[in-house]
This record gives structure tokens, C-alpha cells and sequence, in this order.
């Protein structure tokens, strides 16, 4: 990336201008492979790294239930708590019941049809019994995602604007909600190549426009739990790795974690390139001050976990994994990992700076916080309004033009 900025010789009025900054006209991604995304999908590593990992369950989803979170409009089981209003008794004794009785096959397909609609745990009700449990066994609260996502997104939907769950339906209701939850079944492999097709890699199909917003899909707020990490093993993808692998052979699992209010000032994001640290940012868009003296120790923790838990262990070396550090323990929890791909989000980095930055230089990575004048501290990301890094920058170069403005109004020059 280069700039350039107007000389003037010396003694000659000089009106200062701003640089002018080219960018690439493709982002240089390495190539993306199925694979890539595979080895991100939670059931895949959680096994490995499960000790070090906040308390979850995996609960492997059937096809009906895929079927029921593909399907417009959104039907949710019966309440749990009110199973009298909707006993046998009650539809033996409705005026409606009589309608039923005397129906022709055709009239009772559909009146099933209806009720599979009203309730359609009624198509998955061992699937429906074991989240019921599982969610009793984590203490009655837990935080949900599929295999590479949470619905974040989908959080206003929520009564508690949280993504704290208690029952099935609540589940349920975030998850077809969520677009994030919809590109994981619809869109897993966007922008991938296959593993056995020949790419160049000066020009791979998976580059993406500099200037394009990208469609993160990847949640930057994740919900951790400081309980010990006692949590079965989850069954781990069918997809085949070699090969032509499709949409179909995904095997998708419910991610169930134990829920606790979660402090946001000490989840990080960490990006890994060659299998070393390049850049560690902040997730939570907001200041936070007592985090600028903690800076070289978390920089210390992160490096010090990914050199012995994952550099050697995660199959690939480029990704992106996210952490949380309690205050209270200096214990790093690993939350998630995430594909080196567009889809998630560098948050206070570009994802230019990511993939042309010199990594061979780097010795400690940077590690980047919200400062208190930042136009990320005015919070754009809180629950009501949710936005991208791409619309977040675009907010924040509002933001700086409005700034350059202002100083120009008070007499100055352009920054």
C-alpha cells in the first residue's frame, strides 16, 4: 500500500493536503478451501481443546430439524409451562373439536399439517427432550450457536436483548431469526474453492474486492463461562475433507454453553498468519481505560497460549481465534476460531493491514484498544444497533471528516 503527499519547495506557500491512500484492487486472500472452513466448524476442535474451553454441550441436529430452521415464518413449541391449556381435554371439549370428527382424509392431513405448524417439536421430540435436559444439566441458562456462528443479530428478537436461553423455544426463536444462523445452512462454503482443485495463488477465486463491505457472518460477541470445562465430546463433522464436499454433508450441531454474565472488556480477538500472532484487537467497541495497563501482560497470556495450546495443534496457519481473560484469573479461555476469510470481522484492523503486513517482523503483535476519543467508543455496536466493520468504518470516516471540518472552522488545517 502506497501514499503520496504534495511537496512544495522550500520558501513557497504551502497549503497542507490530505494523502491519498491506493488500495489493491482485490483483497490478496490466500486461497479458501473447504477444508478451511470445515476445521473452524466447533465440533471440530472442541474435542482437542476441551480443557481449556468453557463448560459445553454438542447436541447433534436431525434433518427435520434443519428442515424446520430452513422453513419461512417462525412456529414455536407450545409452552412448556402451560401444557394444561393445551391438554387432550381441552380440544375434546372445544367447540371445534366436532369439525375434526367426522373429516375426510384430506381434511385430516391438513389438520395435522396445521398442528405439526403449531408445534413443531412434534417432528423432532427426541431432539426437543434432549435440549430440554441439556439445558437443565448447563444450570438453565446457556448461550447458543450452530457450527461457526451465533444469532447475534437476531438479539432484539430476544426479550432480554441477550443470548440468554432458558427453554427450547427461546432456542429456537433466536436461531430463525438470525441471518448469520441462515448463511451458516445455506452459505457455508461461499467463496471456497475445493481441496483438490489446482488454485494459483497470485490470483485465487477467493480474493474479494477491496472496496466491497464484507458479509460477516463470523459473531465478534461471544458469551464464556468460568466453570470447569467438563463438557462431552461432540461427534465431529461427516464432511469429507478430499474431494467434492457439499452443503449436504455437513453434519450441523447445536453449541450449547453454560451462561454467565459475561464481562466484554476482556474478550479479544487474535489474528494468526503463518502460524504466528500478527495482531490481537479488542472486541468490545468500547473504552475501556484500566485496559491500556494490562496491555503486556495480555499480549503475554495470548502469545504464551497460542504458542503452546494451538500453533502446533490447529491444522492450519492461517485463522483468527477468539479468547477471554477473567481479570480475576489471568486464565485464558478459548471461545471460538474462525476461518482467515473476509466473512470475519477484523474489528479495529483492516483486513489489508492483516494480509500485508510483514509477519517475518513482527515480534510482539500489536494489540489494539478503543481509545476514549475513538469514534468506535461511541458504541455502534451495542445490541439495538448492530453493525459491521464495514459500516463501522464508514462511520468512522464520517466521523474524521466532520473532525477535519471542525478544525478547519476553528482556524487549523486539514489533520
Amino acid at each position: 500500500m502506497a501514499t503520496t503527499t504534495p511537496t512544495h519547495p522550500e520558501g513557497s506557500e504551502s497549503h497542507t493536503q490530505p494523502s491519498v491512500t491506493f488500495l489493491p484492487d482485490r483483497l490478496p486472500f490466500p486461497p479458501l478451501r473447504k477444508r478451511h472452513i470445515l476445521n473452524c466448524s466447533f465440533s471440530s476442535w472442541y474435542p482437542q481443546y476441551r480443557s481449556f474451553i468453557p463448560k459445553t454441550r454438542i447436541v447433534p441436529l436431525t434433518s427435520a430439524f434443519i428442515e424446520y430452521l430452513r422453513e419461512d415464518g417462525i412456529f414455536l413449541p407450545r409452552d412448556e409451562n402451560a401444557s394444561a391449556a393445551w391438554s387432550d381435554d381441552e380440544d375434546d371439549n372445544s367447540d371445534d373439536a366436532g369439525d375434526y370428527s367426522a373429516a375426510s382424509d384430506t381434511e385430516d392431513a391438513e389438520a395435522e399439517a396445521l398442528s405439526r405448524n403449531k408445534d413443531p417439536s412434534l417432528r423432532f421430540p427426541e431432539l426437543h427432550a434432549q435440549i430440554a435436559s441439556t439445558i437443565a444439566d448447563l444450570g438453565g441458562k446457556v448461550f447458543p450457536k450452530l457450527n461457526w456462528s451465533s444469532p447475534k443479530d437476531a438479539t432484539w428478537i430476544s426479550a432480554t436483548n441477550t443470548l440468554e436461553c432458558r427453554t427450547p423455544s427461546d432456542i429456537y426463536l433466536l436461531l430463525k431469526s438470525s441471518d448469520f444462523i441462515t448463511h451458516d445452512l445455506e452459505h457455508p462454503f461461499d467463496d471456497c474453492v475445493d481441496d483438490t482443485d489446482d488454485v494459483d495463488s497470485t490470483n485465487p477465486p477467493s480474493t474479494i474486492s477491496a472496496t466491497a463491505g464484507p458479509t460477516s457472518t463470523t459473531s465478534t460477541t461471544s458469551t464464556t463461562s468460568t466453570t470447569s470445562a467438563t463438557s462431552t465430546t461432540g461427534p465431529t463433522s461427516t464432511a469429507s475433507t478430499s474431494g467434492t464436499t457439499t452443503r449436504s454433508d455437513i453434519q450441523y450441531d447445536l453449541v450449547l454453553r453454560k451462561w454467565f454474565d459475561v464481562n466484554p472488556s476482556v474478550e479479544f480477538r487474535c489474528f494468526v498468519r503463518d502460524k504466528k500472532v500478527i495482531g490481537i484487537t479488542q472486541r468490545d467497541l468500547n473504552h475501556y481505560e484500566f485496559l491500556k495497563k494490562m496491555k503486556e501482560e495480555l499480549i503475554g497470556l495470548i502469545t504464551a497460549f497460542h504458542t503452546v495450546k494451538l500453533r502446533d495443534t490447529f491444522p492450519d496457519p492461517n485463522f483468527a481465534f477468539d479468547v477471554y481473560i477473567p481479570r480475576t484469573q489471568s486464565k485464558v479461555w478459548l471461545i471460538d476460531i474462525n476461518p482467515w476469510a473476509q466473512r470475519t470481522d477484523p474489528i479495529l484492523f483492516s483486513w489489508l493491514e492483516l494480509l500485508t503486513m510483514n509477519a517475518d517482523a513482527i515480534i510482539t503483535p500489536e494489540l489494539r484498544l478503543v481509545k476514549r476519543d475513538d469514534p468506535e467508543a461511541y458504541s455502534f455496536n451495542t445490541p439495538s444497533i448492530q453493525l459491521t466493520s464495514f459500516q463501522r468504518r464508514s462511520l468512522m470516516l464520517a466521523w474524521a471528516v466532520h473532525s477535519q471540518f471542525k478544525n478547519l472552522h476553528n482556524g487549523g488545517g486539514i489533520l
